[in-house]
């Protein structure tokens, strides 16, 4: 006789009410809900450390069917509170799973509830904005709001500090079945990465372009940063709000002072806007999907692009030197800006497109384009001393 999972209640702090059942042992979790539009890619959304304690909610009807697998994490493990769907496929049948996403939720103690209308809940988000909920097996609205706003007060502001490397280390190329090498090579560069939450699809896309990675704490020292010679930066993307960070703001502010190329992806764009002046608000719900389209201003062409922030930075805010360099098609909100006269490129969307196109690659080959004129440079300088 087959088993009755048990019931699962996500209570939102407005005291709206969703049933489904517990795929992971019962056990209950409070955080901010998001919504994710991808139809592909949840491996790669529930591990990248963006979405730290948040509850995410997947509008792709059926998650689970093709398992997961080692080559897809985009970290050591699942960072996100728990996993909310509409229908779990526990039938994997895929050539590359090595094991049930239940399996690697469960040895990552990651909540994961199942048979919910999430289409209601994502027209509930559009329509209110996002909001903070609790997963309980106890049908209790009012213990679940007075948990929920016991836990806003004790939120943890500072998760980049959580998320990011303990210690300096050098990613090693490492062959991917679905990762697309970059036209330009720029052999042996060494390029640093602070790592807000640094996602691998990022690090593996850098690395097979030649570039020696190096992946540094979110703490480290412009003293630091400057031994290490380096041909460019990368500020990567990372969970929360950019406008706790000050800490992160003030060494950007002293890096942008520096002739380091410098790219800088989602929380990192964000961090970018912040130390250059400008302001950063919090949109209604955010963006999380893999179809968002986003206009290139200088050339006038629509790329499709991966989304992951629910922070945008205010135009008005920006200084004269530093320019628009995309919108999005969607609500018309701040998709990259460049300084003029620095090689700067930043970017709200994820130009690794783990999961996602590849269309933002362009960006990526910019930035490599700088790197190799540092180098070049560099090279030329010693030469002359030599003589």
């Amino acid at each position: 006789m087959a088993l009755v999972p048990e019931k699962a209640f996500l209570i939102f702090e407005s005291g709206q009410q969703f049933v489904g059942y517990y795929i992971t042992p019962p056990s209950s979790v409070v955080g901010e809900v998001v919504f994710n539009t991808a139809t592909t890619g949840y491996q790669e959304v529930i591990t990248d450390p963006s979405y730290c304690r948040q509850l995410v909610t997947f509008t792709a009807p059926h998650i689970g069917n093709v398992g997961v697998n080692t080559n897809d994490m985009e970290s050591a493990r699942p960072w996100c509170g728990a996993v909310i769907m509409r229908a779990y496929n526990d039938e994997v049948k895929h050539w590359r799973s090595e094991e049930s996403l239940v399996d690697l939720l469960q040895r990552h103690n990651v909540v994961a509830i199942a048979g919910l209308d999430t289409r209601s809940i994502t027209h509930m988000l559009r329509e209110h904005g996002v909001m903070w909920a609790m997963i309980t097996p106890q049908a209790d609205i009012a213990s679940a709001r007075l948990a929920i706003q016991q836990a806003k007060l004790k939120v943890n502001r500072h998760l980049i500090y959580e998320v990011t490397t303990p210690k300096p280390y050098f990613w090693q190329l490492q062959a991917h079945p679905l990762t697309l090498t970059l036209p330009l090579v720029v052999s042996k560069a060494r390029v640093l990465v602070l790592d807000y939450g640094v996602k691998y699809s990022t690090l593996r896309l850098l690395a097979s372009a030649g570039l020696e990675v190096l992946v540094l704490p979110a703490r480290t020292s412009i003293d630091k940063i400057k031994e290490l010679n380096p041909a460019g930066i990368v500020l990567s993307n990372g969970p929360g709000d950019p406008r706790d960070y000050s800490e992160a703001v003030a060494s950007v502010q002293q890096l942008i002072q520096t002739d380091y190329p410098i790219l800088a992806i989602c929380l990192g764009c964000q961090l970018l806007a912040l130390a250059q002046g400008a302001s950063i608000y919090k949109m209604r719900f955010g963006q999380h999907g893999i179809n968002h389209p986003v206009l290139s201003l200088d050339a006038q062409r629509v790329l499709m692009t991966s989304q992951n922030h629910a922070y945008a930075i205010d135009e008005e805010s920006l200084p004269k030197q530093v320019a628009v360099t995309h919108r999005s098609l969607f609500d018309g909100s701040v998709q990259g800006i460049a300084q003029q006269g620095r090689p700067h490129f930043a970017v709200q969307g994820h130009p690794e497109a783990g999961p996602g196109p590849s269309e933002w690659h362009g960006l990526l080959n910019q930035f490599l384009i700088a790197v190799a004129k540092r180098v070049s440079g560099q090279a030329t300088q010693a030469s002359v001393l030599e003589e």
